[in-house]
């Protein structure tokens, strides 16, 4: 009964909107018409950053309506300067605005909608309260925006039958967020806490939205493809006609089908130089696989980067480059997401066809994933994971993980088991993780064991395997409403892990510093050492770090990274110390018209301290933003080395694209490889591709 009483009065606590229904719907033009004076709306905005809990430094008006088809938003934000860039979707920055939407009013989950000043638009799926959020979620809505001598005006349509939401309620969870780039100032609606920034559980709430929308929730997305692929001395042409098809019968529910599907890259992975002995890790692009991807997420990182990082289904694996660059055909896939009031669930499957190279091949393959969540206390789940990979009469391998996460607003308990099943090798994983971040500290800890036989980077991703470790990371922070800085946080932590083939233990320890002043500049700086064993050697291992970056709000900005240490070099194979250098540069030359530098140098030394080798990569990068939908982006990375005193491979992308309408995109790209012979540049890998992805929404 207290606890009911107590649930009760902290949402009395929480600020009320309410939706006004209309009949006859506002025009988006970022004018604030006569029709808003019916809407109800909100000024009362609050600090996060810089000044958490003191009042907006400048005023914002929102305005709230909705008709049978669309839910409406205005906001009229005044400011004695604006400053807003135009970008590519997503790319929302300088003074803004944004909507976050909690359709079922569980306090776990919510569609967050920005815009900037000038209209550009960017959206994202929240999930487990706030700390993490899907940048690949795109939705159908509709934004506009105009800039004025007093501020400026941002008008936002979205449709019902874009987003899922639960029908049997009125009330929606909802906050609306302000961007004021002149103070580098984040506000919010309903108020969020530094320490913690957006939590869903702490929203407010839009009370009498009922959509009325009868959408069939259908889309269907007709592709056309047009490739010319050559690997070194093999040329192959293709067009052919791909169809993606995704329905909600409810909701509640998303189906999707993909049928002869073009998954290619054009935009390469960045070349990194691997100096350990580590599998490296790239993040998904294909949409297919990056929407709806987090129910699949068994492991959600805290931000603390404790222990190694493992991914019990890593969707790359699925019709991966073979040796060559060559990639493995997807025939079809196929994918099935829920979303109910305490489970979450999802089905994803695949084919991949057969495909073989010269050093390389990869038979007839099925992929299978399945995934169940369950809610309870609030933001707290346990769940279930089976990942599966089956060649027909050749080889499988099986994964079957229970994960349980129990989470407040400023704490995270995680626990993670494992087994899989390679062929007839048996292996298993275990992993926990602790997390607070409290308002003057915060700390971490992580276990992990990952057995020996526990081999799933066919379907997912392990860096190494055979090894047990436990970290601790602690320290106090401030957040600062005076003086010359924003916020200054310390920290020291430690760590002991042995490899199983080594048998012997190691162990580290570090410190760091890490400010940002009021002008918005910032320094982070961490030193470690340890105990170290490799190759049958225990040595003292040393690493160091330095990152300072300028103020982030201006139209010119940058920063520079060094760091290094001395371990083992898997690419020498020898102990030598090691640096590295990253400097980069951003300038928006004016508001649709940016370049960016940036310049990375590995030293390797050798064991006797002399200069080894020095590889370096330089990637300019221009981007041109034609209108709000036309965008055009060439972007070349040089990679050499000092031994050989020259350039050892170029990589020239470019990239046309047009927005012809929400979620659909006219595309031209070239991605070219030229490697140096020692005579001349030889291409090794060239892609010119055009293509067209229209949607269909019914």
């Amino acid at each position: 009964m207290l606890l009911w009483v107590a649930a009760l009065f902290l949402s009395l606590k929480r600020p009320l909107i309410y939706a006004h229904y209309i009949d006859i719907p506002p025009k988006i033009d970022g004018i604030i018409e006569e029709i808003w004076t019916t809407a109800d709306s909100t000024t009362q905005f609050t600090q996060m950053a810089p000044n958490e809990g003191e009042p907006a430094s400048f005023k914002t008006t929102v305005y709230v309506l909705y008709d049978d088809e669309n839910l409406y938003f205005a906001f009229r934000s005044e400011s004695p300067q604006v400053t807003a860039y135009i970008g590519p979707w997503d790319d929302v920055s300088g003074d803004g605005v944004g909507v976050y939407l909690d359709t079922f009013n569980d306090g776990r989950t919510a569609y967050q909608f920005l815009v900037n000043a000038r209209g550009i638009q960017g959206d994202a799926y929240v999930y487990n309260d706030g700390r993490n959020r899907d940048w690949t979620w795109d939705g159908v809505w509709y934004a506009d925006a105009m800039i004025y001598e007093w501020g400026y005006v941002v008008e936002i349509k979205i449709p019902f039958k874009s987003i899922r939401y639960k029908q049997e309620i009125d009330t929606w969870g909802i906050n609306f967020s302000r961007y004021v780039n002149l103070e580098g100032e984040s506000d919010y609606w309903a108020p969020m806490k530094r320490s913690e920034e957006l939590r869903v559980s702490k929203f407010g709430k839009l009370i009498g939205i009922r959509p009325h929308s009868k959408g069939r929730f259908l889309e269907i997305y007709p592709v056309g493809i047009g490739r010319n692929d050559k690997y070194e001395e093999k040329t192959e042409r293709k067009a052919h006609l791909g169809l993606d098809i995704a329905w909600s019968p409810a909701p509640e529910g998303y189906f999707q089908v993909t049928f002869n599907p073009d998954f290619g890259e054009v935009e390469a992975d960045p070349y990194i130089l691997n100096l350990s002995k580590y599998r490296l890790y790239y993040r998904e692009r294909r949409p297919f696989f990056v929407e709806g991807s987090d129910l699949f997420k068994v492991f959600i990182p805290s931000g603390m980067n404790l222990g190694p990082m493992v991914r019990l289904f890593y969707s790359r694996n699925i019709g991966r480059k073979l040796f060559g660059g060559e990639e493995v055909p997807i025939s079809i896939g196929a994918k099935f997401l829920w979303k109910g009031k305490r489970y979450d669930g999802g089905i994803l499957m695949a084919r991949t066809e057969a495909r073989e190279s010269e050093f390389d091949s990869e038979p007839l393959s099925y992929y299978m994933v399945g995934r169940l969540k369950y809610a309870f206390s609030g933001n707290s789940t346990i769940g279930i994971l089976y990942n599966g990979k089956e060649q027909p009469n050749k080889h499988r391998v099986r994964l079957l993980a229970t994960d349980l996460s129990l989470r407040t607003s400023d704490k995270q308990f995680s626990l993670i088991s494992a087994v899989s099943l390679n062929d007839s090798l048996w292996g298993k994983m275990l992993r926990s993780d602790m997390a607070y971040t409290g308002e003057n500290f915060f700390g971490g800890a992580n276990f992990t064991y990952i057995g020996r036989t526990f081999e799933i980077n066919e379907i997912g991703f392990v860096p190494l395997v055979g090894l047990m470790g436990m970290n601790v990371l602690l320290g106090p922070r401030w957040y600062l409403d005076g003086g010359p800085f924003r916020s200054l946080f310390a920290g020291i932590g430690g760590g002991i892990s042995k490899e199983f083939e080594e048998d012997v233990w190691e162990s580290g320890t570090m410190i760091f510093v890490n400010f940002v002043l009021r002008s918005r500049w910032g320094l982070n700086l961490g030193l470690g050492t340890g105990r170290a064993y490799e190759r049958g050697t225990y040595y003292k291992s040393k690493t160091y770090n330095l990152n300072l970056w300028s103020d982030w709000t201006k139209t010119l900005r940058g920063g520079f990274f060094i760091g290094g240490g001395y371990d083992f070099n898997y690419n020498r194979y020898y102990f030598a110390w090691h640096h590295s250098f990253e400097g980069w540069l951003n300038w928006n030359v004016i508001p649709n018209f940016a370049i960016s530098l940036s310049l990375e140098n590995t030293v390797e030394m050798d064991p006797k301290g002399k200069v080894e080798d020095i590889t370096f990569v330089f990637r300019p990068r221009l981007e041109w933003s034609i209108t709000k939908y036309f965008h055009t982006r060439v972007y070349p990375e040089l990679v050499g080395t000092r031994s050989n005193r020259r350039v050892e491979r170029i990589r020239f992308g470019g990239l046309l694209s047009y927005q012809i309408a929400p979620k659909s995109w006219l595309y031209l790209a070239i991605n070219d490889l030229e490697e140096n012979s020692g005579h001349s540049f030889v291409t090794s890998e060239r892609i010119s591709l055009f293509k067209i992805r229209y949607l269909i929404l019914f």
